[in-house]
């Protein structure tokens, strides 16, 4: 296999024509399916090459018509079984993200694996508190 750097519109475009032998990218997949379906839906915008089949695009649909929290989690595992049938992707590691928050604000402990983020909505400023706090942070 000849490894080539490419620009991100060299690489659209291979995608797009199936002009390549593997693609070594990193992928964004959270925090909701939302991400997932913009990139392994066969007719999604992320997903210029068309991979993937009918299978997962029929789990998809059964994910987005999804009436309740039940038939959604029922989808999202039927979704995960039709990716475990027939793998779109190698997925050679999984990277992580560092993330820090301001004193400034009282943010609710984190339940584990979570990301900080999820718990915006609940980030309360702190009393300003000049020992505590420098004007840089």
């Amino acid at each position: 296999m000849d490894v080539q750097g490419v620009s991100q519109d060299q690489l659209y475009e291979a995608e797009k024509n199936r002009e390549f032998e593997a693609v070594l990218i990193e992928g964004i997949s959270a925090p909701t399916m939302l991400r997932v379906h913009f990139f392994w839906d066969s007719h999604g915008a992320g997903n210029p090459g068309g991979l993937g089949n009918d299978t997962v695009d029929a789990a998809f649909d059964r994910v987005s018509h999804a009436e309740n929290e039940t038939t959604y989690r029922e989808a999202v595992s039927g979704l995960q079984e039709a990716f475990l049938d027939d793998p779109p992707a190698i997925f050679l590691a999984w990277g992580e993200r560092v993330r820090a928050v301001s004193k400034r604000f009282d943010v609710p402990p984190l339940e584990p694996g979570r990301d900080v983020l999820a718990t915006i909505r609940l980030w309360n400023p702190r009393e300003r508190d000049d020992e505590r706090f420098s004007d840089r942070n």
